[in-house]
């Protein structure tokens, strides 16, 4: 009977440990989670600079095909005009 009181009291008092760690487990967890949004923001925040960067870069090379039909546009007028 004593044994078993004793069991009994120090399952008691382990079930008792346990639920003061959950505030602190909790705490954690909570830390972890805005630990993971954060470095998603900065996921997001990258890509949103990767994505800026492709378009201005595809905007650069339309730039670059426009300035390229005028110059081989400039080069012919050139020609017809040495040719006269």
């Amino acid at each position: 009977m004593v044994a078993a009181d004793k069991q009994i009291t120090e399952a008691k008092d382990n079930l008792v440990k346990e639920v003061r760690n959950i505030p602190g487990a909790v705490a954690r967890r909570i830390l972890s989670l805005s630990s993971f949004d954060q470095q998603e923001g900065g996921r997001q925040h990258l890509l949103r600079r990767r994505r800026k960067v492709a378009v201005d870069l595809n905007l650069k090379e339309l730039e670059y095909h426009r300035l390229d039909r005028q110059r081989e546009t400039n080069e012919k007028m050139l020609q017809h005009v040495l040719e006269r």
